[in-house]
């Protein structure tokens, strides 16, 4: 290679680095050396296009309508169906291909990818017959090279133009499916706190109206009237508990559903839980047993979420569980975990939807299950909840021999037994909340009265009986006390007194269906502040957390 030669190549390399971000100019200047370096009277870069090739550069100037050729034939077709360079001294004595008018002689390289596929070609012609040194061979060949890079870096930076731009219009489109999506949930958000409003507000009067009729506040009823009222009282309570679980259902998927987390006594939450359903157990003639260690660890968990779970778990039991069958509740622990298993000798579960039986809205379709009516939402509340715990709810089942469910949660090593007496087990985090103490028996007004409360600013304990409210009233002295005046085990009456020798100056309001002139001189002596009569209004209990607590 002569000085000169080398020192031009140099410089066409040189020039091209400088231009690698406009592929025509790039691609002029590959034909232009190529032009000067070997003497070519016109050199092209084509690029391969079905049964066509265009022209992407030239060394010398041509009109737009002449950059598209027919590949067909063609001495670029050669040289592409070869890929390898070919040289035609004299096309009147070697007629490979057809030439353009007024040339006779070709020199030929292909453009390749790096993974050795024809892009299009380098072509070179002479108007008089001509015999390319192999020195001239080799100039051409490498800037073909470059202008291999170059077109095959170019295609690339035009798929990922398109997989860009494809990839912002997917953006925008879903920016506008989640602001869609985002109106969507807070209008069902909307939706659903105005029909918690609308319907848990009527829903309430209704059972609390019902609730004053069986305790013949308003005259005596005859046992068909007393059946009529239970049946509206029962009905109602399904309704409220139905309509709770879709809206924590619903809470729980938007990720509104905040856990109240303090110290729970899971022995404690099961015998409450027993508490409440143990007259239906008894009007069904089902065994309802139990065995629970007195140590049991405690867990650290929403007392009433998992008050929620036990309950959902063991009413299902007794709901699919046939006259005379058994209802077992156990429990476990090691340094770890505790477990619950609720066993009942009920109808069982297919294998075929023990896969499904934690999804949303599913009911059993069975013929041995349809005579159970319900939402759906139970069990799928029930693994929602205890996930948000941390835990997990397994089930083991056969059709015919009844179902065990199984749900385990992670304990707060420290047994019961173990627990210092002055450390309440239901302590939230947050003490600058006002504690209430909700005495009350019914499981759909507890959870109704309980979301209000907190939605008031207040940290609720629950007590199912008067005995639990005695107990949670020494250890956690609370604020404010709602006393149901029927509870099982001791009556509200009785609670009261019991409380007031530890509490002389608490607030205590008696929730009751009896509020006569002498039933309030018996609340007052017994040491009740002040009362409410049933069905409750919220107004009334904001009007009784401002005149007593001031908020």
């Amino acid at each position: 290679m002569t000085p000169d030669r080398t020192l031009h190549l140099l410089e066409v390399l040189t020039s091209l680095s400088y231009r690698q971000s406009d592929l025509n100019a790039y691609l002029t200047t590959v034909v232009s050396g190529i032009s000067q370096l070997i003497g070519t009277d016109w050199s092209i870069v084509t690029l391969c296009q079905g049964e066509q090739y265009q022209i992407l550069a030239s060394s010398v100037e041509m009109d737009n309508a002449e950059t598209v050729w027919n590949l067909h034939g063609s001495i670029t077709n050669c040289v592409v169906e070869q890929g390898a360079t070919l040289m035609v001294e004299d096309s009147a004595h070697d007629p490979i291909g057809q030439m353009p008018a007024g040339y006779a002689a070709y020199l030929g390289i292909p453009i390749k990818t790096p993974m050795g596929k024809v892009l299009g070609t380098v072509c070179s012609f002479y108007r008089q017959p001509h015999r390319c040194t192999e020195e001239e061979v080799q100039f051409a060949e490498v800037l073909a090279e470059r202008a291999a890079i170059a077109i095959d870096n170019y295609q690339l930076y035009q798929r990922q133009q398109l997989v860009n731009a494809q990839y912002r219009q997917l953006s925008e489109q879903l920016v506008i499916v989640n602001a869609a999506l985002e109106r969507a949930a807070g209008l069902k958000d909307e939706f659903l706190s105005t029909m918690s409003h609308e319907l848990r507000t009527p829903l309430t009067a209704i059972i609390g109206l019902a609730e004053v009729l069986r305790e013949e506040v308003y005259g005596s009823l005859n046992p068909k009237q007393l059946k009529s009222v239970c049946t509206i009282e029962e009905s109602g309570e399904t309704l409220l508990t139905q309509l709770n679980d879709l809206i924590d259902l619903s809470k729980i998927e938007s990720g509104n559903l905040v856990l109240e987390r303090r110290r729970v006594s899971i022995s404690a939450l099961v015998e409450s839980c027993l508490a409440m359903v143990r007259p239906q157990a008894q009007k069904q003639n089902i065994t309802l047993s139990h065995h629970i260690p007195t140590d049991l660890a405690e867990v650290t968990g929403d007392e009433l979420r998992l008050r929620q779970v036990l309950q959902n778990l063991i009413s299902n039991a007794l709901k699919f569980t046939p006259q005379g069958g058994a209802v077992s509740v156990q429990a476990t622990a090691d340094t770890e975990q505790v477990q619950v298993r609720v066993t009942d000798t009920g109808i069982g579960i297919a294998t075929a939807d023990l896969a499904n039986i934690f999804e949303p809205f599913v009911q059993l379709d069975s013929s041995w299950a349809r005579p159970y009516p319900g939402t759906g939402l139970g069990l799928t509340l029930v693994q929602r909840l205890i996930h948000l715990h941390g835990g997990t709810v397994q089930v083991e089942s056969e059709v015919g021999s009844g179902s065990t469910f199984i749900v385990t949660l992670p304990c707060s090593y420290v047994s019961a037994e173990k627990a210092k007496p002055t450390v309440s087990p239901h302590q939230p985090q947050n003490i600058s909340e006002p504690l209430i103490l909700l005495a009350e028996d019914r499981e759909a007004i507890v959870l109704l009265l309980t979301d209000y409360l907190e939605e008031q600013g207040c940290r609720v304990a629950i007590a199912t009986d008067g005995q639990t409210a005695i107990d949670l009233a020494k250890t956690q002295i609370p604020d404010l006390i709602f006393m149901d005046i029927r509870l099982p085990q001791v009556d509200g009456l009785e609670a009261t007194r019991q409380i007031r020798t530890h509490l002389p100056d608490t607030p205590i309001i008696a929730l009751t269906a009896l509020l006569m002139p002498e039933d309030q001189e018996r609340f007052l002596a017994a040491g009740f502040s002040d009362s409410l009569s049933k069905p409750l209004k919220m107004e009334q209990l904001t009007q009784m957390l401002t005149k007593h607590l001031q908020i």
